[in-house]
């Protein structure tokens, strides 16, 4: 089961990184596994971030 991102956070990552974007993040992620990209992906998404 995932929790439910909360709020503070995402407004944590949005203050520290205020031009974050989870793609340009995963270019630099040692992440290799496509499945597990396309998840973050849509996990953040959810959550407010992209």
């Amino acid at each position: 089961m995932i929790a439910k991102p909360r709020k503070w956070e995402v407004d944590e990552i949005r203050s520290l990184a205020p031009d974050f974007s989870i793609g340009k993040w995963l270019e630099t992620y040692p992440m290799t596994d496509a499945g597990q990209k396309q998840r973050l992906v849509g996990l953040a998404a959810a959550a407010g971030l992209n």
